[in-house]
Protein backbone atom coordinates (compact mmCIF):
# COMPACT_ATOMS: atom_id res chain seq x y z
CA UNK A 1 0.00 0.00 0.00
CA UNK A 2 0.93 3.46 -0.72
CA UNK A 3 2.40 5.43 1.78
CA UNK A 4 0.16 8.70 0.68
CA UNK A 5 -2.78 6.41 0.17
CA UNK A 6 -2.83 5.22 3.92
CA UNK A 7 -2.21 8.82 4.93
CA UNK A 8 -5.23 10.36 2.85
CA UNK A 9 -7.40 7.40 4.11
CA UNK A 10 -6.96 8.07 7.45
CA UNK A 11 -7.61 11.68 7.28
CA UNK A 12 -11.15 10.73 5.84
CA UNK A 13 -11.61 8.29 9.35
CA UNK A 14 -10.19 10.85 11.34
CA UNK A 15 -12.81 13.07 10.11
CA UNK A 16 -10.04 15.47 9.40
CA UNK A 17 -10.79 16.02 5.84
CA UNK A 18 -13.91 16.20 5.06
CA UNK A 19 -14.72 17.58 8.82
CA UNK A 20 -18.21 16.55 10.68
CA UNK A 21 -21.18 19.18 11.13
CA UNK A 22 -21.97 20.33 14.34
CA UNK A 23 -24.63 18.31 15.16
CA UNK A 24 -22.43 15.37 14.56
CA UNK A 25 -20.01 16.15 17.25
CA UNK A 26 -21.30 13.39 19.93
CA UNK A 27 -21.50 10.73 17.35
CA UNK A 28 -17.63 11.87 16.79
CA UNK A 29 -16.80 11.61 19.91
CA UNK A 30 -18.07 7.92 20.94
CA UNK A 31 -16.76 6.84 17.43
CA UNK A 32 -12.93 8.01 18.50
CA UNK A 33 -13.56 6.44 21.66
CA UNK A 34 -11.78 9.35 23.62
CA UNK A 35 -10.04 12.71 23.48
CA UNK A 36 -6.77 13.01 25.06
CA UNK A 37 -7.03 15.73 27.83
CA UNK A 38 -4.06 16.21 30.12
CA UNK A 39 -4.06 19.75 28.86
CA UNK A 40 -7.66 21.22 29.70
CA UNK A 41 -7.65 23.15 25.74
CA UNK A 42 -6.77 19.66 23.91
CA UNK A 43 -9.96 18.25 23.10
CA UNK A 44 -11.58 21.26 22.51
CA UNK A 45 -8.74 21.93 19.38
CA UNK A 46 -9.07 18.40 18.72
CA UNK A 47 -12.86 18.73 18.18
CA UNK A 48 -12.09 21.93 15.93
CA UNK A 49 -9.97 20.05 13.76
CA UNK A 50 -12.75 17.54 12.93
CA UNK A 51 -16.04 19.52 13.32
CA UNK A 52 -17.38 22.27 11.09
CA UNK A 53 -18.45 25.82 12.69
CA UNK A 54 -17.73 24.18 16.10
CA UNK A 55 -18.94 25.50 19.15
CA UNK A 56 -16.73 25.08 22.42
CA UNK A 57 -19.57 26.25 24.68
CA UNK A 58 -21.90 23.58 23.42
CA UNK A 59 -19.01 21.29 24.48
CA UNK A 60 -18.08 22.83 27.83
CA UNK A 61 -21.82 22.08 28.61
CA UNK A 62 -21.99 18.83 27.15
CA UNK A 63 -19.28 17.93 29.12
CA UNK A 64 -19.82 20.20 32.51
CA UNK A 65 -24.03 20.47 32.98
CA UNK A 66 -25.01 17.73 30.77
CA UNK A 67 -22.58 15.27 31.50
CA UNK A 68 -22.92 13.21 28.15
CA UNK A 69 -18.98 13.27 28.15
CA UNK A 70 -16.91 12.93 31.23
CA UNK A 71 -13.00 12.68 32.13
CA UNK A 72 -11.74 9.31 32.90
CA UNK A 73 -8.58 7.63 33.45
CA UNK A 74 -8.62 5.87 30.41
CA UNK A 75 -5.97 4.76 28.08
CA UNK A 76 -2.42 4.26 29.40
CA UNK A 77 -3.93 5.36 32.69
CA UNK A 78 -3.68 8.63 31.21
CA UNK A 79 -7.06 11.55 31.11
CA UNK A 80 -9.22 11.15 28.42
CA UNK A 81 -12.75 12.94 27.78
CA UNK A 82 -15.15 9.65 26.71
CA UNK A 83 -18.41 9.62 25.63
CA UNK A 84 -20.53 8.33 28.78
CA UNK A 85 -21.87 5.40 26.67
CA UNK A 86 -18.34 4.37 26.32
CA UNK A 87 -17.37 4.05 30.53
CA UNK A 88 -18.56 0.37 30.75
CA UNK A 89 -16.69 -1.00 27.70
CA UNK A 90 -13.48 1.37 28.70
CA UNK A 91 -13.51 0.75 32.48
CA UNK A 92 -14.01 -3.12 31.90
CA UNK A 93 -11.65 -3.68 28.68
CA UNK A 94 -8.69 -2.08 30.93
CA UNK A 95 -9.66 -3.71 34.20
CA UNK A 96 -6.48 -5.76 33.25
CA UNK A 97 -4.22 -2.69 33.20
CA UNK A 98 -5.93 -1.27 35.97
CA UNK A 99 -5.76 -4.66 38.08
CA UNK A 100 -1.46 -4.41 37.90
CA UNK A 101 -1.56 -0.95 38.83
CA UNK A 102 -4.15 -1.17 41.78
CA UNK A 103 -1.87 -3.99 43.38
CA UNK A 104 1.26 -1.54 43.53
CA UNK A 105 -0.95 1.36 45.41
CA UNK A 106 -2.01 -1.39 47.48
CA UNK A 107 1.42 -2.56 48.00
CA UNK A 108 2.23 1.05 49.20
CA UNK A 109 -0.65 1.49 51.02
CA UNK A 110 0.28 -1.47 53.50
CA UNK A 111 4.21 -0.12 53.27
CA UNK A 112 2.88 3.42 54.91
CA UNK A 113 0.22 1.67 57.32
CA UNK A 114 -2.64 3.01 55.07
CA UNK A 115 -5.96 1.55 55.57
CA UNK A 116 -7.20 1.65 52.27
CA UNK A 117 -10.74 -0.43 52.57
CA UNK A 118 -11.65 2.52 55.63
CA UNK A 119 -10.40 5.11 53.28
CA UNK A 120 -12.66 3.94 50.73
CA UNK A 121 -16.10 3.86 53.15
CA UNK A 122 -14.92 7.32 54.50
CA UNK A 123 -15.25 8.22 50.51
CA UNK A 124 -18.28 6.65 49.66
CA UNK A 125 -19.89 7.95 52.97
CA UNK A 126 -19.04 11.43 51.95
CA UNK A 127 -20.04 11.16 48.50
CA UNK A 128 -23.43 9.84 48.82
CA UNK A 129 -26.61 11.64 47.47
CA UNK A 130 -24.50 13.06 44.37
CA UNK A 131 -22.71 15.56 46.39
CA UNK A 132 -19.24 16.31 45.15
CA UNK A 133 -15.97 17.36 46.60
CA UNK A 134 -12.92 18.18 45.20
CA UNK A 135 -9.24 16.48 45.77
CA UNK A 136 -8.41 18.61 48.14
CA UNK A 137 -11.28 18.37 50.51
CA UNK A 138 -11.34 14.21 49.95
CA UNK A 139 -7.82 14.05 51.20
CA UNK A 140 -8.65 16.17 54.30
CA UNK A 141 -11.96 14.91 55.16
CA UNK A 142 -9.62 11.07 54.88
CA UNK A 143 -6.81 12.68 56.93
CA UNK A 144 -9.05 13.70 59.49
CA UNK A 145 -11.06 10.53 59.39
CA UNK A 146 -8.16 8.01 60.07
CA UNK A 147 -6.17 10.44 62.40
CA UNK A 148 -3.51 10.72 60.14
CA UNK A 149 -0.83 13.54 60.02
CA UNK A 150 -0.19 13.49 56.22
CA UNK A 151 0.80 11.14 53.37
CA UNK A 152 1.39 13.14 50.77
CA UNK A 153 3.01 10.24 48.51
CA UNK A 154 -0.35 8.01 48.61
CA UNK A 155 -3.61 10.40 48.55
CA UNK A 156 -2.74 11.33 44.94
CA UNK A 157 -2.69 7.25 44.07
CA UNK A 158 -5.61 6.71 46.17
CA UNK A 159 -8.33 8.55 43.94
CA UNK A 160 -6.71 7.12 41.12
CA UNK A 161 -7.60 3.83 42.51
CA UNK A 162 -11.27 4.99 43.11
CA UNK A 163 -11.36 5.95 39.60
CA UNK A 164 -9.82 2.44 38.11
CA UNK A 165 -12.35 0.37 40.39
CA UNK A 166 -15.63 2.60 38.73
CA UNK A 167 -16.66 3.94 42.37
CA UNK A 168 -15.56 8.27 41.56
CA UNK A 169 -15.97 10.51 38.85
CA UNK A 170 -14.99 13.86 37.91
CA UNK A 171 -17.88 15.56 37.68
CA UNK A 172 -17.06 19.06 35.74
CA UNK A 173 -15.33 22.09 35.83
CA UNK A 174 -16.03 25.98 36.46
CA UNK A 175 -14.42 27.40 33.26
CA UNK A 176 -12.27 24.92 30.47
CA UNK A 177 -9.39 25.44 32.41
CA UNK A 178 -10.33 25.00 35.78
CA UNK A 179 -7.88 22.60 37.41
CA UNK A 180 -9.77 22.48 40.80
CA UNK A 181 -12.20 19.27 39.26
CA UNK A 182 -15.13 17.68 42.26
CA UNK A 183 -15.15 14.15 42.47
CA UNK A 184 -18.98 12.23 42.51
CA UNK A 185 -19.81 8.33 42.82
CA UNK A 186 -20.34 6.89 39.32
CA UNK A 187 -23.42 5.13 40.30
CA UNK A 188 -24.84 8.74 40.87
CA UNK A 189 -23.91 10.55 38.42
CA UNK A 190 -23.25 7.63 35.42
CA UNK A 191 -25.80 5.11 37.06
CA UNK A 192 -26.07 2.77 33.63
CA UNK A 193 -22.23 3.04 33.41
CA UNK A 194 -22.36 1.36 37.42
CA UNK A 195 -25.14 -0.68 36.48
CA UNK A 196 -24.07 -2.80 32.97
CA UNK A 197 -20.35 -3.82 34.13
CA UNK A 198 -18.50 -5.95 31.25
CA UNK A 199 -16.75 -9.11 31.57
CA UNK A 200 -13.07 -7.95 31.49
CA UNK A 201 -11.98 -10.41 28.35
CA UNK A 202 -15.11 -9.61 26.55
CA UNK A 203 -15.14 -5.50 27.20
CA UNK A 204 -11.15 -5.80 25.97
CA UNK A 205 -11.83 -7.90 22.73
CA UNK A 206 -14.76 -5.40 22.23
CA UNK A 207 -12.16 -2.35 23.02
CA UNK A 208 -9.56 -3.74 20.59
CA UNK A 209 -11.90 -4.11 17.73
CA UNK A 210 -13.37 -0.74 17.85
CA UNK A 211 -9.38 0.59 18.14
CA UNK A 212 -8.06 -1.40 15.18
CA UNK A 213 -11.25 -0.46 13.30
CA UNK A 214 -11.17 3.35 14.07
CA UNK A 215 -7.06 3.87 13.86
CA UNK A 216 -5.85 0.83 11.50
CA UNK A 217 -3.73 0.03 9.90
CA UNK A 218 -2.19 -0.83 13.26
CA UNK A 219 1.06 -3.28 14.45
CA UNK A 220 1.09 -5.24 17.78
CA UNK A 221 3.35 -2.85 19.20
CA UNK A 222 0.71 0.03 18.48
CA UNK A 223 -1.73 -1.71 20.22
CA UNK A 224 0.11 -2.64 23.36
CA UNK A 225 1.07 0.91 23.31
CA UNK A 226 -2.31 2.18 23.78
CA UNK A 227 -4.50 0.25 25.99
CA UNK A 228 -1.70 -0.40 27.24
CA UNK A 229 -1.64 -4.67 27.50
CA UNK A 230 1.51 -6.88 27.35
CA UNK A 231 2.29 -8.25 24.60
CA UNK A 232 1.65 -11.78 25.28
CA UNK A 233 -1.50 -10.39 26.37
CA UNK A 234 -2.22 -8.19 22.95
CA UNK A 235 -1.14 -11.51 20.78
CA UNK A 236 -4.10 -13.46 23.14
CA UNK A 237 -6.73 -10.54 22.14
CA UNK A 238 -5.31 -10.26 18.21
CA UNK A 239 -6.50 -13.86 18.57
CA UNK A 240 -10.20 -13.62 19.37
CA UNK A 241 -10.20 -11.25 16.59
CA UNK A 242 -8.39 -13.19 13.95
CA UNK A 243 -12.17 -14.00 12.06
CA UNK A 244 -12.39 -10.38 11.57
CA UNK A 245 -9.18 -9.04 10.62
CA UNK A 246 -6.52 -9.17 7.60
CA UNK A 247 -2.84 -8.99 8.49
CA UNK A 248 0.08 -7.80 5.57
CA UNK A 249 3.21 -6.96 5.70
CA UNK A 250 3.89 -3.36 5.39
CA UNK A 251 6.24 -0.40 5.99
CA UNK A 252 8.45 -3.09 6.67
CA UNK A 253 6.26 -4.79 10.14
CA UNK A 254 3.16 -6.99 10.44
CA UNK A 255 0.36 -4.86 9.98
CA UNK A 256 -3.32 -5.43 10.41
CA UNK A 257 -6.89 -3.90 9.48
CA UNK A 258 -10.66 -4.66 9.97
CA UNK A 259 -11.96 -6.81 6.74
CA UNK A 260 -14.30 -4.38 5.70
CA UNK A 261 -11.70 -1.64 6.92
CA UNK A 262 -9.37 -2.97 4.58
CA UNK A 263 -11.86 -3.30 1.41
CA UNK A 264 -12.58 0.36 2.32
CA UNK A 265 -8.99 1.63 1.77
CA UNK A 266 -8.45 -0.57 -1.38
CA UNK A 267 -11.67 1.42 -3.09
CA UNK A 268 -10.72 4.55 -1.62
CA UNK A 269 -9.83 7.36 -4.56
CA UNK A 270 -8.56 10.54 -2.15
CA UNK A 271 -10.19 13.61 -3.44
CA UNK A 272 -8.21 16.01 -5.65
CA UNK A 273 -8.22 19.80 -5.22
CA UNK A 274 -6.86 22.03 -2.59
CA UNK A 275 -3.62 20.64 -0.45
CA UNK A 276 -5.64 19.47 3.26
CA UNK A 277 -4.06 21.19 6.09
CA UNK A 278 -4.47 20.77 9.39
CA UNK A 279 -3.45 22.08 12.95
CA UNK A 280 -3.89 19.60 15.53
CA UNK A 281 -3.10 20.64 19.07
CA UNK A 282 -0.96 19.26 21.57
CA UNK A 283 -1.02 15.96 22.64
CA UNK A 284 -3.61 15.31 19.78
CA UNK A 285 -5.90 11.64 20.45
CA UNK A 286 -4.40 10.26 16.75
CA UNK A 287 -0.70 10.50 16.58
CA UNK A 288 -1.01 9.15 20.23
CA UNK A 289 -2.96 5.98 19.35
CA UNK A 290 0.49 4.97 17.72
CA UNK A 291 3.91 3.38 19.19
CA UNK A 292 5.19 3.32 15.48
CA UNK A 293 4.41 6.37 14.21
CA UNK A 294 6.97 6.75 10.87
CA UNK A 295 4.77 6.23 8.72
CA UNK A 296 3.02 10.13 8.99
CA UNK A 297 5.71 11.51 11.03
CA UNK A 298 9.10 12.08 9.29
CA UNK A 299 12.46 11.86 10.88
CA UNK A 300 13.46 15.29 10.24
CA UNK A 301 9.64 16.69 12.01
CA UNK A 302 10.70 15.00 15.27
CA UNK A 303 12.94 17.74 16.57
CA UNK A 304 10.35 19.82 16.44
CA UNK A 305 7.58 17.98 17.96
CA UNK A 306 9.23 16.08 21.23
CA UNK A 307 10.67 17.61 23.76
CA UNK A 308 14.36 17.09 23.69
CA UNK A 309 15.51 14.47 25.94
CA UNK A 310 12.56 13.28 26.80
CA UNK A 311 12.13 9.17 26.16
CA UNK A 312 8.44 8.56 26.49
CA UNK A 313 6.29 8.81 23.16
CA UNK A 314 3.98 11.20 24.62
CA UNK A 315 4.43 14.71 24.68
CA UNK A 316 3.87 15.21 21.21
CA UNK A 317 4.18 19.44 20.25
CA UNK A 318 0.93 21.16 18.43
CA UNK A 319 1.56 20.01 14.99
CA UNK A 320 0.94 20.74 11.49
CA UNK A 321 -0.38 18.31 8.97
CA UNK A 322 -0.22 18.18 5.39
CA UNK A 323 -2.19 15.43 3.36
CA UNK A 324 -1.75 13.06 6.61
CA UNK A 325 1.48 13.66 7.09
CA UNK A 326 3.27 15.78 10.17
CA UNK A 327 5.61 18.65 8.49
CA UNK A 328 5.48 21.41 11.30
CA UNK A 329 4.58 22.62 14.51
CA UNK A 330 2.80 25.61 16.12
CA UNK A 331 2.22 27.31 19.19
CA UNK A 332 -0.02 29.75 20.32
CA UNK A 333 1.51 32.78 22.24
CA UNK A 334 -0.38 34.36 25.11
CA UNK A 335 -0.21 38.00 25.43
CA UNK A 336 1.50 39.38 28.45
CA UNK A 337 -1.26 41.60 29.27
CA UNK A 338 -3.23 44.87 28.07
CA UNK A 339 -5.48 42.62 26.48
CA UNK A 340 -4.08 41.83 23.23
CA UNK A 341 -4.72 38.77 21.26
CA UNK A 342 -2.99 35.49 21.33
CA UNK A 343 -1.23 34.37 18.70
CA UNK A 344 -0.90 31.94 16.72
CA UNK A 345 2.54 31.21 15.35
CA UNK A 346 4.14 28.62 13.10
CA UNK A 347 7.54 27.39 15.04
CA UNK A 348 8.90 25.36 12.17
CA UNK A 349 8.28 23.41 8.73
CA UNK A 350 10.30 20.49 7.14
CA UNK A 351 11.08 21.03 3.42
CA UNK A 352 9.29 24.12 3.65
CA UNK A 353 11.54 25.36 0.38
CA UNK A 354 9.84 22.72 -1.40
CA UNK A 355 6.09 23.55 -0.55
CA UNK A 356 4.36 25.17 -3.26
CA UNK A 357 2.99 28.94 -2.80
CA UNK A 358 -0.16 26.88 -2.77
CA UNK A 359 0.27 24.87 0.22
CA UNK A 360 2.27 27.59 2.46
CA UNK A 361 -1.05 29.65 1.47
CA UNK A 362 -3.06 26.91 2.69
CA UNK A 363 -0.81 26.89 6.05
CA UNK A 364 -1.20 30.52 6.49
CA UNK A 365 -5.04 30.55 6.01
CA UNK A 366 -5.24 27.66 8.42
CA UNK A 367 -3.49 29.58 10.96
CA UNK A 368 -5.48 32.92 10.49
CA UNK A 369 -8.60 30.76 10.84
CA UNK A 370 -7.16 28.62 14.68
CA UNK A 371 -6.28 32.07 15.90
CA UNK A 372 -9.77 33.33 14.89
CA UNK A 373 -11.26 30.49 17.26
CA UNK A 374 -8.96 30.77 19.82
CA UNK A 375 -9.35 34.51 20.74
CA UNK A 376 -13.13 34.75 19.45
CA UNK A 377 -14.71 31.71 20.83
CA UNK A 378 -12.56 29.56 23.11
CA UNK A 379 -10.12 32.00 24.84
CA UNK A 380 -12.83 34.22 26.02
CA UNK A 381 -15.49 31.03 27.23
CA UNK A 382 -12.62 30.66 29.47
CA UNK A 383 -13.13 33.98 30.47
CA UNK A 384 -16.69 34.30 30.60
CA UNK A 385 -16.40 30.87 33.05
CA UNK A 386 -13.83 32.60 35.25
CA UNK A 387 -16.07 35.44 35.75
CA UNK A 388 -19.40 33.65 36.38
Amino acid sequence: MDLRHVRLYQQVKQNLAPRVPASGARALLRDHLGLHSTDYLTPYLSLRARVKDFEPAAFFDDLNRLHSAVRLRAFRGTVFIVHRRNIPLILGGLRSFHASVMAQIEKLSRKQGFDLKRAERIILLHLAGRNRMTAGELNKAIIRSLGLEARPGLLPFFLRYLEFKGLVVRTGQKHIDDHVIPYGLLKDWLPEAARRPLEAGEALRRLARSYIRKFGPVCLADLCWWLPVSRTEGRRVVEGLKAELEFFEWNSREYMMDRSDLARLKRFAPPGGVPRVVFLPYEDHFPKAYAVRDWFLPAEAEPLLFQKGVTERGQIRPSIWLDGEAVGRWEMECPGGGGSPTKVKIVGLVRSSRFSKKILAAIEDERRRLEHFLNRKLLPLAEAKEES
